[in-house]
């Protein structure tokens, strides 16, 4: 008979992916780890698509990250060519681009049908939303979303009163401007 565990169940293996050799629980690090890492990172993925991916856990690719430096520059390239992926499609959203659309027709001519193809380009028109989100970012200081604006009033004043209402003359002539005392 079995003792029970507290271990979760196991999931099956996607198909295709054999099990990693690991040792109490952890998965081991393996030098075709980077290469895998980067092509994944290229595609998008992120921490936790590498530990789905290499059987592991958060914590064992960010250590990895840490103790293997060739797995963390591996990481960075792939996330850096992914990242510029994104932004080349962001400035063509922005910008408007042209796309070529191939067409597939199928004519009936008599007892035969014949497939007719053919080729448009169609533009597609600039996002202003996309073109706002570019410019907002790549020049924030002109095209920030919130403005702001410098206080020019003093944050701190002090107003005197006169003790008493009928010394109110003789208070507004001593601390009136001198361009318009009193008479």
């Amino acid at each position: 008979m079995t003792e029970p565990t507290n271990d979760p169940p196991r999931r099956p293996l996607p198909e295709g992916l054999q099990p990693r050799a690991a040792v109490d629980g952890v998965v081991l690090y393996s030098s075709t780890f980077p290469a895998e890492a980067q092509a994944l990172c290229t595609q998008g993925a992120g921490i936790s698509d590498l530990a789905k991916h290499f059987q592991a856990s958060t914590a064992d690719i960010r250590l990895w990250m840490v103790t293997h430096p060739e797995f963390r520059r591996a990481v960075a390239v792939g996330g850096d060519a992914a990242d510029d992926r994104v932004t080349m499609a962001l400035y063509e959203r922005a910008t408007g681009f042209s796309v070529v659309e191939h067409t597939q027709v199928i004519e009936q001519v008599g007892d035969a049908q014949r497939v007719r193809e053919s080729e448009a380009t169609k533009y597609i028109a600039p996002d202003p939303a996309a073109a706002m989100y570019w410019l907002q970012n790549r020049r924030p200081t002109l095209w920030r979303s919130k403005v702001e604006v410098e206080s020019v009033t003093p944050t701190h004043t002090t107003t005197r009163v006169p003790p008493v209402a009928e010394d109110a003359d003789e208070w507004a002539r001593q601390h009136a401007p001198k361009h318009t005392q009193l008479q």
